[in-house]
């Protein structure tokens, strides 16, 4: 993919993530296709010390250990977009551990997104999958929860995936969830926004919105409280 095209489908990314978390007061989107930096891994471990381990967005910047080569690689070259979103938002006075992260990637692309974290927003999530990803209802299965297995679901199983995905990520309580437990209780076939929740805590419900932009399909979600 050419810059200037990297550059137009980043800038629609950014205003349909602009227009989803409205109430941000400051946030940042970067969609870059997967290229490498000699230097960021030690630039996103010298970041990991400001998350302690329990805090989830400690494992953006914590390098796991004995990852392949190609995992290694793939690794590095997805955190240059968490470094740059994550410095967007301190160059405009946002205070580190108020920062909320979310990452997302594949073999060609690579997604990131940061918005500041207030008394409301406490969690945002993206995934992205090529569109083109195919997902057998074997598979569909295993991440549909009971409830959605029952009724004709509006969507492919892959938009289900990634706004589940989305929701997940949006969780910063999310160790000990899987797939299966957020449940989509309503979506917009028109606007492609809507509303689901973790099945064991029904009060906690996460807003989401999918778009597509050439053979990339992502979806947004975030987690607000009830003030």
């Amino acid at each position: 993919m050419q810059e200037g095209d990297l550059l137009k489908n980043e800038a629609f990314m950014l205003e349909i993530f602009s227009q989803f978390c409205h109430a941000c007061s400051a946030l940042s989107l970067r969609f870059i296709q997967t290229s490498s930096d000699s230097q960021i891994t030690q630039k996103i471990q010298a970041l990991s010390s400001i998350y302690p381990p329990q805090d989830p967005r400690h494992r953006y910047f914590q390098k796991p250990h004995f990852l392949s080569p190609h995992k290694e690689k793939e690794w590095s070259q997805s955190r240059l977009s968490i470094f740059q979103v994550f410095q967007c938002l301190q160059s405009q006075g946002v205070q580190p551990l108020d920062i909320l992260l979310s990452l997302s990637h594949n073999q060609e692309q690579t997604i990131a997104i940061a918005a500041q974290q207030s008394p409301r927003l406490v969690g945002i999530g993206v995934d992205l999958e090529r569109s083109d990803r195919k997902i057998s209802s074997k598979a569909a299965r295993s991440f549909l929860s009971l409830q959605e297995r029952e009724k004709t679901p509006p969507l492919s199983p892959l938009h289900y995936w990634i706004i589940k995905e989305a929701c997940y990520k949006a969780n910063p309580d999310s160790q000990g969830t899987f797939m299966s437990h957020y449940c989509i209780h309503h979506i917009d076939l028109s606007s492609l926004e809507g509303k689901a929740y973790l099945i064991q805590n029904p009060k906690m419900i996460f807003r989401f919105k999918i778009a597509q932009i050439d053979k990339t399909l992502f979806a947004f979600a975030m987690l607000e409280k009830n003030l």
